[in-house]
C-alpha cells in the first residue's frame, strides 16, 4: 500500500504496524530484501487512543483516518478491494479492543458515498436531470489503478459510466472536518483524459502480467490513437474493467468487443 498525509499530495510506498499502543507508518525506502532496518524507516507514530476518524473510499479501495491531537490525516491507497475490507474489518476490531469505550476518541466509521456533494459526481451525471432525486444512486465504474507510460508507472484513478472512460490524477489528501478557510471553492476534477467506450478499438490483457490490461482507443473524427496501459494490484480490478466496457460497446456495435491475450505487452 502507498500513504497520503495531509498537506502534501505526494504518496510513499509504506507499511502501518499497530501494536498495544500505538499506530506506526513506515516508509518504504528500498527494495524489499535483506534486514528490514535496510528498507524501512519511521515515518509518522500516533497513540491508538488519539484516532478520532476512520473513512473508507470510494468502492472499498483506500481508508483514510484522522488523529485527534496532532490532527494528522492520512489516506491508505490499497487498490484492492477484498484487501481493504479485510484490512478495515481487523483495524477497527484492534482499536475497538485495544482503547475501552469509556476513554475512546473515536467519533465515526463511516463510506464514503458518491452523491452530488462528491467532486466527481459531474463525471457521473453525465446527462442531469433537474427533477433527478438527490439520493439517486449512480452506476459506475472506480478503480484506483497506474498508468504504465514507458515502463514508469504514475497514479491514476480510472472512473466509467455507461458510455464514458475517465482517466484522472487524484489528489488523495483527506480530512474529515475541514475549516472554513480551508474550505475549496468549487473542485477542479481532475482529468488527464477521456474518451468514449465507443472509441475502444481493442483490449490487450497479458498472460504473464495478469494485473494488467491495456485499452486501445481509435477517434474516427479526428483519426488520433491513444493507448492505456493499466496495472491494478489485483486480478479483481482487471476483470472489472474488462467486463465493464464490454457490455456498452457490444450493443452499439452487435458484435463482441476484440479482448486479445498476449505473452507480453508492447
Amino acid at each position: 500500500a502507498s500513504t497520503v498525509k495531509y498537506g502534501s499530495p505526494q504518496e510513499y510506498p509504506s507499511l502501518l504496524i499497530m501494536s498495544n499502543f500505538n499506530v506506526y507508518i513506515l516508509e518504504i525506502t528500498g527494495p524489499l530484501s535483506g534486514q528490514p532496518a535496510n528498507w524501512l524507516r519511521k515515518w509518522e507514530v500516533h497513540p491508538i487512543l488519539d484516532l478520532v476518524h476512520l473513512q473508507v473510499g470510494l468502492r472499498t479501495q483506500s481508508i483514510s483516518m484522522e488523529f485527534d491531537g496532532s490532527g494528522a490525516s492520512y489516506t491508505l491507497l490499497i487498490r484492492n478491494p477484498s484487501k481493504c475490507k479485510n484490512f478495515m474489518q481487523f483495524f477497527t476490531d484492534m482499536v475497538r479492543e485495544l482503547t475501552p469505550r469509556s476513554i475512546s476518541k473515536l467519533e465515526s466509521i463511516c463510506f464514503t458515498r458518491m452523491d452530488p456533494h462528491h467532486k466527481l459526481w459531474p463525471l457521473i451525471c453525465e446527462h442531469p436531470s433537474a427533477d433527478s432525486p438527490e439520493d439517486l444512486r449512480p452506476t459506475y465504474l472506480y478503480v484506483l489503478a497506474f498508468l504504465l507510460q514507458d515502463g514508469v508507472p504514475s497514479p491514476v484513478s480510472v472512473l466509467a459510466t455507461s458510455s464514458t472512460v475517465h482517466l484522472l490524477e487524484e489528489d488523495h489528501q483527506w480530512k474529515k472536518v475541514m475549516t472554513e478557510m480551508d474550505e475549496p471553492g468549487p473542485c477542479e476534477i481532475p482529468t488527464k483524459e477521456t474518451q468514449a467506450i465507443s472509441n475502444i478499438s481493442s483490449v490487450n490483457l497479458c498472460h504473464s502480467a495478469p494485473h494488467d490490461v491495456q485499452l486501445r482507443f481509435y477517434q474516427e473524427v479526428s483519426r488520433t490513437e491513444s493507448t492505456w496501459h493499466l496495472q491494478m494490484e489485483c486480478a479483481e480490478l482487471v476483470k472489472a474493467v474488462v467486463e465493464w466496457v464490454q457490455e456498452p460497446w457490444k450493443d452499439m456495435f452487435g458484435i463482441p468487443l476484440k479482448i486479445t491475450l498476449h505473452q507480453t505487452l508492447d
